[in-house]
């Protein structure tokens, strides 16, 4: 369930979905800046500002 304060759960997925998009791209072209390991923890800290994730299933 999201926060009572954050934003619309579709806004939030559209937000979400571009980052990774950006991310996704640059570990397919192999950058050397972003790994998948930056890449998993760079999409779980947005995931806890945005919603509240804590990790757990």
């Amino acid at each position: 369930e999201f926060p009572s304060d954050a934003a619309d759960a579709d806004d939030i997925a559209m937000e979400f979905g571009a980052m990774v998009d950006g991310l996704a791209i640059q570990v397919l072209l192999n950058d050397t800046v972003m790994t998948p390991a930056r890449m998993h923890d760079i999409c779980l800290d947005v995931a806890r500002r945005l919603i509240g994730y804590d990790g757990t299933r």
